[in-house]
Formats: structure tokens, sequence, C-alpha cells
């Protein structure tokens, strides 16, 4: 903006060249988004005006043009049959009205390519399919309010769905009321009258709701469509379950050389029953799916599968899905199938055909407080509002000095029925893990201790973060704890001064001093899983009566995890170093997954072998029990004695010290065991490892370990030698 318009037009702003969504929301994408190039600034709606006065601008219909819609008899609220045909009126406003038919090119030029428009000083990108949205789809007889969150809504389908080509469709995932429903049957009507051989679909949780989606957000504004954006339809002006089109109207063929519509769109709206293969053999242009986190009567993910290939040419993209839900209960089976297929839809880089994501489709999350509460702009207040907002909302007879964030934050605390706190969260999810957070009965954990102390954490302090590395880069002989806020550990008690980097010699190499006072256990991720899998520790402290002795047991940061770690290195060489630096620091042994043997490979190499823990089983022997210790440290969750162990381990801890538990990681990962493959949930497993490691701490190996001489290197940072 040069400096004369600046000085002239205070508070005007400069057009932005990218915009980014979901930035810092955890466990979704983060897309960036090109914009199209603005136009010279005085083109720019709304330039010229104060910036205050810069509100999202209706069209207004020129009164010549609202006289040929009583001709056809569309005038008032646009019910009733035309006296005559839509291109009949058309031709008559080419024929006596050019500025009308100008008007109608420009209707048209927006729908298809979208405006710029100041909007309190800030220059905003709106796509055509927003524009219709606002200007065409009224509910209730009313136009819709501009929202900046419903415009990133918009540039997320067209940028990130409509315009990728390696993708099938989207997920909108948010908490009730923004009007999903409504734009997504906006959608419908904004291709199929005006794309040739388009075929929206729809269906929803049950038959019912997808034909009352189909007729309020549909039908109702259909009917209302001036003339020169409806074609000519197939039936009666109520359809019951679809409505056919038969002329096409283009905005090439608004103008005063082509004055008529001249060929036939054959696209088609319809809603179908909620069976997965309603639209088994269909060709879809657009598949709505309304409401999908609470279909009961059928597994989503089979639906999907029926309807993907109706979606595409071969392997190629043809149509696109837009998937919209509110999670409810996740015992009815629709939210855990719903999350299944919303963790398949994250991108991570794998290649699936010509396909971006193991579905086809890709994530978009809105926090609740991105569209909880608005300034008179449109404008989302989600942090302590400007003045002006401030202002705005006193207007409205609330305080005015609180954002969404704090608002839903002081609305959760002073619930006081733990089931009603859990329903408000999950009715308005500020993350992910909040939106699939629930009272399952498929959980067989004490999930009203787990849901408190979660709510707790939340607000609690956070523990101290940082590495654990080599005092000299090049010996293994003692650690220290550097602080970083991005460290991958995070640590509520540190061994006291005399037991950090206790090592005791023995026969066999060097061996752990702490065994008594600490025990690791982990979970290795896998490098074949390029994504959504990492590397997971815990430390658990046994009870310090030197730390804790003064203090009531609820106080108690002992008899309890102490420590954990959660990053993916480079490789898995690299985490098992991590965990060897953390033990010795610690002075413990470490009860690993077997599933990886990396941990254990490393120790042995290193001659560390001593700091691995090995489990203890018992056998009758001449009608005497004894105890056998295993051949290979740590154990494999997944087999039935083992994994019931475990979660014998975690039911107890959750009962007796899930009160005072100091990771939320832990607490939320347990809420999933029974709706999710456990070998995704990396907080359980490590946190049950050392849960079982704490009663196998006295067990030696049968074996001596062996020590080799290898070396280690950690890329780019440290080269480790074996002492």
């Amino acid at each position: 903006m040069s400096l004369l318009v600046s000085k002239k037009y205070h508070g005007y702003r400069d057009p932005e060249k990218t915009i980014t969504l979901c930035a810092d929301i955890e466990d979704t994408e983060t897309y960036v988004i090109n914009l199209p190039t603005p136009p010279p600034e005085k083109e720019i709606i709304n330039y010229g005006l104060n910036y205050k006065e810069q509100y999202f601008k209706y069209e207004e219909t020129p009164k010549k043009l609202l006289e040929i819609y009583k001709l056809s008899g569309r005038a008032g609220d646009g019910h009733g049959r035309r006296s005559i045909t839509a291109h009949e009126v058309q031709e008559k406003a080419v024929r006596d009205y050019p500025e009308a038919c100008k008007w109608i090119e420009d209707q048209w030029r927006k729908r298809v390519e979208g405006v710029w428009m100041y909007i309190h000083g800030r220059p905003m990108y709106i796509p055509g399919e927003y524009w219709f949205y606002l200007n065409y789809h009224p509910v209730g007889g009313n136009n819709l309010h501009f929202r900046d969150s419903d415009l990133k809504r918009a540039l997320w389908w067209k940028f990130c769905v409509v315009e990728d080509k390696q993708v099938l469709g989207g997920i909108h995932f948010t908490r009730r009321q923004v009007g999903k429903t409504q734009w997504a049957g906006n959608l419908a009507k904004y291709y199929a009258t005006m794309l040739k051989n388009f075929h929206a679909g729809i269906q929803s949780k049950t038959d019912e709701d997808a034909e009352d989606a189909f007729r309020k957000a549909i039908v109702a504004q259909w009917k209302r469509l001036p003339f020169f954006f409806a074609p000519r339809f197939d039936g009666t002006t109520n359809p019951k379950s679809k409505i056919e089109f038969r002329t096409k109207a283009s905005q090439s063929q608004i103008n005063a050389s082509a004055s008529h519509f001249d060929d036939d769109l054959e696209s088609m709206i319809d809603f179908r029953s909620s069976t997965e293969t309603a639209y088994d053999g269909s060709t879809l242009g657009l598949y709505i799916g309304d409401e999908w986190g609470k279909q009961v009567k059928s597994d989503v993910r089979k639906t999907w599968d029926k309807v993907k290939p109706a979606l595409m040419n071969g392997p190629f993209p043809r149509g696109k899905a837009l998937i919209t839900t509110t999670v409810e209960e996740m015992e009815e089976g629709g939210g855990d199938r719903f999350k299944d297929l919303w963790d398949r839809s994250r991108i991570d880089g794998k290649k699936y055909g010509m396909l971006k994501t193991e579905t086809g489709l890709v994530q978009y999350f809105e926090p609740a407080y991105s569209n909880y509460i608005f300034d008179q702009y449109g404008f989302a207040i989600i942090d302590e509002p400007l003045e002006y907002q401030r202002e705005h909302l006193q207007s409205l007879g609330l305080e005015g000095t609180m954002g969404a964030k704090e608002i839903l934050d002081k609305t959760v605390q002073s619930i006081d029925v733990a089931e009603d706190r859990q329903d408000f969260i999950r009715k308005h999810p500020r993350t992910i893990k909040e939106a699939f957070r629930s009272m399952a009965n498929s959980c067989p954990f004490a999930v009203n201790i787990m849901h408190k102390r979660i709510e707790e954490l939340m607000y609690a302090e956070k523990p101290r973060r940082g590495h654990i590395i080599p005092l000299n880069r090049n010996e293994l002989s003692e650690m220290t704890f550097v602080s970083d806020p991005d460290g991958p550990w995070e640590i509520t008690h540190m061994p006291a001064e005399r037991l950090r980097n206790h090592i005791v010699k023995t026969k066999t190499g060097p061996g752990p001093g702490n065994t008594s006072s600490f025990v690791a256990g982990c979970d290795p991720f896998m490098m074949r899983n390029t994504t959504g899998s990492q590397g997971v520790a815990h430390i658990w402290g046994f009870y310090d009566p030197l730390y804790d002795g003064d203090s009531e047991e609820h106080e108690w940061v002992t008899d309890n995890f102490v420590a954990q770690y959660a990053g993916r290195p480079d490789t898995p060489q690299e985490f098992s170093m991590h965990m060897l630096f953390a033990c010795i620091y610690f002075g413990c042994k470490i009860y690993p997954e077997t599933n990886v043997p990396v941990v254990m490979d490393t120790f042995l190499d290193l001659g560390f072998g001593n700091y691995l823990l090995y489990g203890v089983k018992w056998e009758r022997k001449r009608g005497r029990t004894i105890q056998k210790t295993s051949a290979k440290p740590g154990e494999f969750m997944s087999r039935g004695a083992t994994q019931e162990r475990a979660f014998a381990e975690f039911a107890d801890y959750i009962v007796t010290r899930g009160n005072r538990c100091p990771f939320i990681e832990i607490l939320e990962d347990g809420l999933q065991v029974g709706s999710k493959d456990l070998q995704k949930l990396d907080y359980f497993a490590s946190s049950t490892k050392a849960l079982v490691g704490r009663t196998m701490h006295l067990a030696k190996p049968e074996k001596k370990v062996s020590r080799m001489n290898k070396s280690i290197s950690l890329p780019g940072r440290i080269v480790l030698k074996n002492r």
C-alpha cells in the first residue's frame, strides 16, 4: 500500500499472500494456502470507506431487475411458480435493461472467481463458494452473517480439497451449531446448478436426518435462487428425494451476445438411505456424509469403501466428499469407527497410489474457541478482547473482558458434576483429544478418576522440560539435565545429587545403583511407521520419605511416575541412546517393549546389559513353585498373560494413584483402551512397562550380559565410545 493511501485511509492493511490454517492444533494438519493475487487496491470492495465502516457487503439487486423478478413470479420471498421461463426473463433483461445484464454477469464472475473485500481494514479473499453462501443461501429468510471461521473453512475446502488433485475429500470436525449441514447443502446447490452432469449425494446418520438435511439445507434455499442462477428443473418445486436440473447456466452465457440457456445440465441432487451400499455403483461429483460420528446403523468405514469408487476415475480423484460430524458418546460405536477413519486421514508422507492419505480424505478441525464468540465484523474473539471488541460484547450484555478460551475454561470449571463436565467438553472440544474423549463403557478403567485428573492437569503447572545428555560428549559415565522448553523429557522429580549417575561396578560391567529408587519402562517406535508413532518412556519413582515424608499422600510426588519422554529421533538407535542416558542419570534399570529389540541390542552392544530389567515368571517343578527369570529383558504386551498383567497394574494405578498422575497423556491413552489398537497407544504401553517393571526390579538375568567393542553415533551431535 502506498504511503499516501496509508495516510488517507488509516487502519488499512496490506493483503496477505498466504494464510495458515490449523496451526498449533495438536494431532491435526497445518495448511499453508497461497491466496490469489489481489486486484489493485481501489478495486477491492469497501475501498475508500473508513475501516470502522467496512463490514461484509452483501449484493443489492438493481431496482430494474426487481421488476423482472415480479414478471417471473419470483418477487418477494422467491416462492411460487414462474409465469414465464427463466431464459425468457433473462432475454428480456438483455433486450430492455442492459445494465441489469451487466450486473448479472458480475454476479457470475463473483460466484466463480470470488472477491476481495476490505473488512475492518483487512483485505480478505472470499472464494466464490463462500460468497455464494452469504448472498444466496438464506436461512430462515435471512442472509447469514460473515464469520472469519466460516471463511477459513471455505478456503480449506477450495484450496486443500477441491483444487488438490491428490485429495478425494475432507473431514470437517467441530462443535455443534456452526452450520456444518447448511454449508454442505450450499456446496451441493453451488455445484449442481452450475456444472454439467454433476451428481451431489447426501447421507446422514439416519434416513430421516438425510431427508431433513435435503429439505432444510438444499430445497428451501434452492427455491430462493434468482432466475439467473436457477437452471430449469424436472419435477415439482417441492421435491421429495431429488432435484434434477435440465438446463445449464454458465457465466459465459449471461451476456448480451448469448442471452439464453441452450444446454442441458443433466445434474442432480439427491439423498439416500444410511445403508453402506446406498451409493454403490454411482458416479458422484460431490458426496456429503452428514454427522458420521453418530452413525450407528452402519459402519462408516465400510460406507466410505463403497462411496470412494464413485468419486474416482480409475486411480484419479474425480469428485469430492465432505464428511462432517460432532462426536458424541463413543460407546455407541459410531464415534469409534469415525475416529479410525479420522486417524487414517492424516497426511503422513506415505504414498497411497494417487492419493495423499490412506482414506483419500484430509482433516480439518475447528476448536470450539475458534467459532464461539465474534465481534461486530465477524472476527472470532479468541483471546483477550481488544477495546472495540470489549465495547461490542458489553453492548450484548456480556462482561467483555474474556475471550472464547477463557470463557470455555471457566465454564468447564464451574460445572460440578463430572458427567456434565465431560458432556460439555465433548460438545465444545478445544482439542482433538477432547473431541474424542468419552465416558465409554469399553474403557476398563476408572474413567471418572481419569477425567477429573485430566481436567486438573489442563490448568496445572507443566513439569520441567529438557534433555538428558552426557556431561562429556565422549563418556557415558556422567549425565546432566539441560533445560529446554522443547525437550523430549518432562521431569517432576529429579534424583537427589547423591543418587545421580550412581554406577556400581560388577563382574559383568557397570550397573545401576538406584534400583530401589527408580525403574524405567519404554515403548520404542518402529522405523517403518513414518508418522503417528514415536518413542515413549516413563520412569517410576519409588516412595521417597526424604522427599515426601512430611506431605499428605495426595500431595506425594514420588510413588508415582516422575519422568516422561516422548519424541521421534532420526533413528531407533538414537532413541535407545536417550534411554541409556536416562538410566545412567537416574541409576535405574529399564523394562522395554520387546516387539522392537533395539533398546536391548543397544544396551548390550555398549556393555550396559546390567541396566536391562528381566521379567519373572513362575513354574511348578517337583511340587514346588519356583521363580524363573525370562531369557530376554522386558516383554511383549500383545500376548495374553502379559497384557492381562499390564491391564491389572494400570487399573490398580488409576484407583490408587490416578488422582495425582502427573502426565495427562497417560490418562488420555488409558481412556482409549478398549476402543483403539493397543499398538497405537504409546503412552499406555510405556507406562505399563514401568508399572510392571516396578514389580520386577529384583529380578536378575540368568546369563552374563555380553560386552562388545562397538561405537554408536548420534548424527551431528555426539559419538559415544564403549567404556
